[in-house]
């Protein structure tokens, strides 16, 4: 059912997560392109945390599903 209706979804982590291991990371690689209409941005640089750049991306990512506009570049 997921395949089939494929909702929208944003996949943010660091290049340098030491947290999730290499097998979640190949296995959740694999499985959310097939399942989602994914969004997948990999942090060069960012460990097991968040990133002003990811916020900005997931306000932009979620924007048009709340209504509310993406910020303009600075």
């Amino acid at each position: 059912m997921l395949a089939e209706t494929r909702p929208a979804l944003f996949w943010g982590r660091g290049s340098e997560d030491r947290v999730i291991g290499a097998p979640a990371i190949a296995r959740t690689r694999e499985f959310l392109p097939a399942h989602t209409a994914l969004v997948e941005r990999v942090y060069p640089g960012l460990a097991h945390g968040i990133h002003a750049q990811e916020l900005a991306d997931v306000r932009e990512f979620i924007a048009p599903y709340t209504g509310a506009s993406a910020p303009s570049p600075r």
